[in-house]
């Protein structure tokens, strides 16, 4: 398995995680939160920086920016404990995903 084959399947277990979360009491909902964010920017996001976007310039960007953006959105969820917006930080980083798998990760692979 190389590192793009690795980054698409942990593309599907956030998807399984989120939906798992919504299950969760808010305290528990918050823990996990902290930790599915922590691990999207501090190693998935990082991988990709580091190793793929390269690989890609350009085309690459706006896929960057979209990493800190929901750095920020996540973070500011977990200091507001804003749970209602939790779908719209689902659908970001899915629609981010989604896009990475049809529009970036095929033109370097």
């Amino acid at each position: 398995m190389d590192l793009v084959e690795l980054l698409m399947v942990e593309h599907g277990i956030f998807k399984v995680r989120f939906m798992y979360l919504t299950k969760l009491s808010d305290n528990e909902f918050w823990e996990e939160f902290a930790k599915i964010h922590d691990f999207i920017i501090n190693v998935h996001a990082k991988m990709e920086d580091l190793y793929v976007f390269p690989l890609a310039s350009d085309l690459a960007k706006p896929f960057a920016a979209d990493h800190k953006l929901i750095e920020k959105f996540g973070s500011y969820l977990m200091s507001t404990r804003d749970r209602d917006r939790f779908e719209r930080y689902v659908a970001t980083v899915t629609y981010h995903n989604d896009h990475e798998e049809t529009d970036l990760f095929p033109k370097i692979g």
